[in-house]
């Protein structure tokens, strides 16, 4: 019987996390662009900035767009793409509408995007 050392064993560990990590190209939209102020897209962007999100979650890029938000998600296996897209939304709902305090309709439209990276595709081809 073969047994491996603790330093190789660690060592596979560590790339086996890394080779099960999910990278995804996520959109989402305003659900009334027109009304989204500079102010409100100059706070989002500075939170999508300073995310790393939670355990097993990275905000690797994001990109403002005249109708919503384009995101670079890395996830490991831990973590459930739906449920990330939910906080992230949320949260950044919440932050807008507290240092706003001016906006009474919802940030976001309902539902969201998603593809693997693979091919990088631009903000509308991503949400059409």
């Amino acid at each position: 019987m073969v047994t491996l050392g603790d330093e190789f064993s660690d060592k596979l560990k560590r790339q086996e996390k890394h080779l099960i990590n999910r990278e995804y190209q996520v959109g989402f939209v305003y659900s009334e662009p027109d009304s989204v102020t500079d102010s409100e897209k100059v706070n989002l962007s500075n939170s999508f900035s300073r995310t790393l999100f939670a355990k097993g979650v990275a905000v690797k890029g994001f990109s403002m767009h005249p109708t919503g938000v384009m995101l670079h998600l890395s996830l490991d296996s831990t973590a459930v793409l739906s449920k990330v897209v939910n906080s992230l939304k949320t949260l950044s709902s919440r932050k807008t509408k507290s240092e706003q305090k001016i906006r009474k309709s919802g940030l976001w439209a309902r539902g969201y995007s998603a593809r693997t990276i693979g091919e990088k595709l631009t903000f509308d081809q991503l949400i059409k």
